[in-house]
């Protein structure tokens, strides 16, 4: 199962699933069974899980925004009309805004074999499911029938490497900040397949942490990094050093600033995370360029010829 990185927090999976798991008690939270669904048991759970979707997107959509009157500031009453199910056509419209639509089914799962017999001979891959995906998540679209390399999610690695924090340490910060101990489910603890998708999520939600903060967003999710930062960083370093003997080495002082040294941390995160996905980015700048060094030419040229008709009257 691939997942795939979002533009920004709105759109991406890692961060989304690691906000979900800190406000709901993380992974350790409800009672896991074998084959049990743990992505989203809440869902899997109901009757009708479309409409309990229906009732997350009502409550966290922000269309409320934009659906209030000028005159008397009240909601119009319009989002009501709203809901999950209308999410699968929006999608589509876009992946057939701005990728062909041999690419666009692989990606909603549809399939065109009664168009034509030839697609009784396409096949789901991870490059045919790019082009769509990206799109979703955010980030510009491929040049028109081509694929590439999807997005690079966001890491631990700056945090690793500013705090010279060891494996075991950065590890001992992801089970804490989802709550992943014996209860979670196997996947995801240390070793098992599922271990990058915590820390990913764990990596996006310190990538915005300093954006959160500056806009007093998910101050839930703020507060329990900070203290996750202080019981491993900070507390933890400090009984290791005094409990160390005088021949190992003791691991470096780190801030008890928590803001401050995530606040550092995250815009690390984030110029790292643009690095990593100029390859997504640029090559949309690169064709807006494009479009503007044609029209300027075009302009350029209508100016040349009406000169070139005043002077022959």
């Amino acid at each position: 199962m691939a997942m795939v990185a979002g533009f920004d927090p709105a759109c991406c999976i890692f961060t989304t699933w690691g906000d979900r798991q800190i406000m709901c008690g993380g992974l350790a939270s409800f009672a896991y069974e074998e084959h049990a669904p743990y992505l989203c048991p809440d869902l899997a759970e109901v009757a009708n899980p479309g409409k309990k979707l229906g009732l997350y997107y009502k409550e966290a959509g922000p269309e409320k925004a934009f659906f209030v009157s000028e005159h008397d500031g009240e909601a119009s009453g319009v989002q009501e009309d709203h809901s999950a199910a209308d999410v699968r056509p929006a999608c589509v419209d876009e992946l057939i805004a701005t990728v062909p639509v041999d690419f666009a089914v692989i990606t909603t799962g549809h399939d065109l074999k009664g168009a034509s017999a030839l697609y009784e001979y396409f096949t789901m891959t991870m490059g045919m499911a790019m082009p769509g995906a990206i799109v979703l998540a955010g980030w510009p679209p491929f040049e028109w029938g081509r694929s590439g390399k999807g997005p690079k999610p966001a890491s631990l690695a700056a945090m690793e490497v500013m705090l010279a924090a060891t494996k075991n340490e950065i590890n001992l910060f992801v089970d804490l900040l989802f709550n992943i101990d014996s209860r979670a489910p196997p996947q995801v603890r240390q070793g098992e397949r599922l271990r990058p998708l915590a820390m990913h999520a764990a990596g996006s939600v310190v990538m915005y942490y300093f954006e959160r903060c500056e806009s007093s967003e998910m101050l839930t999710v703020q507060n329990r990094l900070r203290e996750v930062y202080m019981e491993v960083f900070v507390k933890n370093a400090r009984g290791k050093s005094s409990s160390s003997s005088s021949s190992s080495m003791p691991p470096p002082p780190r801030s008890p600033n928590a803001h401050q040294a995530l606040s550092d941390i995250s815009k690390r995160t984030k110029e790292q995370f643009t690095a990593e996905n100029l390859h997504l980015t640029s090559h949309a700048s690169s064709s807006s360029m494009a479009q503007e060094n044609h029209l300027l030419v075009d302009v350029n040229q209508r100016v040349a010829d009406l000169q070139k008709l005043i002077i022959s009257q």
